[in-house]
């Protein structure tokens, strides 16, 4: 049989269908192809005869046939659904994205096609003008706004369906997340009972029990509401979940130098996430607690430090490092263009060497001054080009 297969040019198709089919029903459809192959090659000749072969071939990849197949059902028959073919990590991970592919679908089907109310169309317009929207602003949601209007292709008016299905996207994500997550703590629960081993039907219990629990949230009123519109709240979602499983394979993994990678990853995904939405932040009085308990002995005294460490790194972010960043900015800018010696453009000013040595400052608002004397530019004719470029990127410029 393999040596027929073999001697035709379009051997694939009999191997994929071989594949498929059962060897029994094999040899009758193999049969049928081949007579059917030598009949098209005599009536329309070889390469149409080739695809009619392919076509014909595909014709049998039905649900029926794949049913009867064994090899697609010995570990899915009802009789004995077992996890003994697939580790608990494969079908850990094929029902996470089978959530997924649930929620996904669903959010597509009723994702809005145009703006919603509240916050959606200013954020729809911030985004595909790369504008600034409501403090605190959101930069990384416009960005991947913007991102995603490319998908419109250039039709204004599906600019809101495209950063609609941004949020579907993220949402479904965070459903994917979220049942890993309940995985993991099934997973702890079961082990923390007493049972080194997870039984088969333990196994299925957590399994069932993160798709049920992952479903409810992906249905919940809330959730499915901010799924369908551009808001902020479904990539914060994402931020959390993916967060909170991170906290819980870090909490898995007994190797420290392992360990310490799933850290990282937290504190990059919290730093992002700022740049969406600042619910994330609320996520780090937990994460101080998943630490305290894997690496200190608990008592009531220890929760409640680690509480408080939680909540302090909320305030320090929120109340210091995100409003004390514009002034940073502000500070270093001021300091460089006071001690710099070389010639630069910053900002709205440029900063000059005069022909005697000395450092003149020119501001593009007022061209006319300052620009006798100057070695390197001696005319507005030379400087005009580089003034229009830094007063339309910089219509503001810094005074001093």
């Amino acid at each position: 049989m393999d040596d027929i297969i073999k001697s035709y040019p379009q051997r694939f198709a009999f191997l994929l269908l071989k594949w498929v089919c059962p060897a029994n029903l094999f040899e009758m459809i193999e049969g049928d192809l081949i007579e059917q192959y030598e009949t098209d090659v005599a009536n329309v000749g070889e390469r149409q005869a080739q695809r009619r072969l392919i076509w014909n071939s595909l014709k049998f990849f039905r649900p029926g046939i794949v049913a009867e197949h064994k090899f697609q059902l010995k570990w899915i028959r009802t009789d004995s659904i077992t996890l003994s073919s697939l580790s608990f990590r494969s079908v850990n991970n094929l029902m996470g994205w089978v959530v997924f592919g649930i929620a996904l679908v669903v959010y597509v089907l009723t994702v809005e096609e145009t703006a919603s109310f509240w916050d959606c169309s200013e954020f729809i317009a911030s985004s595909y003008k790369l504008e600034v929207p409501h403090p605190p602003g959101a930069p990384l949601f416009l960005l991947l706004g913007r991102f995603f209007s490319f998908f419109a292709f250039g039709d204004h008016t599906k600019v809101a369906y495209a950063m609609n299905m941004m949020s579907a996207l993220a949402s479904a994500f965070t459903i994917l997340f979220l049942f890993w997550s309940i995985v993991l703590f099934g997973e702890k629960l079961v082990r923390a009972s007493g049972s080194a081993v997870l039984l088969e039907e333990k196994k299925w219990l957590i399994i069932i029990s993160g798709m049920a629990g992952s479903l409810a949230c992906a249905f919940s009123d809330s959730f499915w509401f901010s799924a369908v519109e551009a808001e902020v709240y479904a990539l914060s979602s994402l931020s959390t979940a993916i967060v909170v499983w991170g906290i819980l394979k870090w909490e898995s993994v007994e190797d420290k130098r392992e360990a310490n990678r799933w850290l990282i990853l937290i504190a990059y995904v919290i730093g992002l996430s700022i740049g969406v939405h600042l619910l994330n932040l609320l996520t780090l009085p937990a994460l101080a607690l998943v630490y305290y308990f894997k690496t200190f002995k608990t008592s009531a005294t220890g929760i409640l430090f680690a509480l408080a460490i939680g909540g302090g790194l909320v305030l320090f972010i929120n109340d210091l490092i995100i409003p004390g960043l514009p002034y940073a900015g502000w500070v270093f800018r001021a300091l460089l263009r006071k001690y710099s010696r070389s010639f630069f453009w910053l900002g709205g000013d440029c900063l000059l060497r005069d022909a005697d040595g000395s450092s003149v400052l020119w501001n593009p608002v007022h061209p006319d001054e300052k620009l006798r004397g100057c070695k390197y530019l001696y005319t507005r004719r030379y400087l005009y080009p580089d003034w229009l470029w830094i007063v339309r990127h910089h219509p503001h410029p810094f005074q001093f």
